[in-house]
């Protein structure tokens, strides 16, 4: 019997799974989107040549009928023989000294995913 494919993004599952509630509902405008995209670009080019941008990365695992596809990006990828970093680029309005380790567990979540099971 052909299996079931349930398919998930990274994102999707670690929103998902660490959901927490937030009454923060501004609207921060596509400007913000559009420049964290220029800035996204701009950073995977000055990566080098052991730098992967948008890779594209996935893990599969079957369970009873079922199989299960967890699909994801990383913004890049710096392959160093035997080092692997995966770099998620992250922009933020939120000034850099309130931020630390523990800003954003959404974050972590992400490039855990990719370091763990995807790479």
């Amino acid at each position: 019997m052909a299996s079931d494919v349930i398919r998930i993004s990274v994102k999707n599952l670690v929103e998902y799974t660490l959901r927490a509630g937030n009454i923060d509902t501004r609207f921060v405008g596509t400007s913000r989107a559009v420049e964290g995209t220029r800035i996204h670009q701009k950073l995977q080019k000055a990566g080098g040549d052991k730098y992967l941008a948008e890779a594209q990365l996935k893990y599969e695992m079957k369970y009873k009928d079922f199989l299960f596809l967890v699909e994801g990006r990383a913004d890049g990828i710096i392959v160093d023989d035997p080092q692997v970093v995966i770099d998620e680029i992250k922009t933020t309005a939120v000034p850099l000294e309130r931020i630390d380790e523990n800003f954003n567990p959404l974050h972590w979540a992400q490039a855990k995913c990719y370091g763990t099971h995807l790479w």
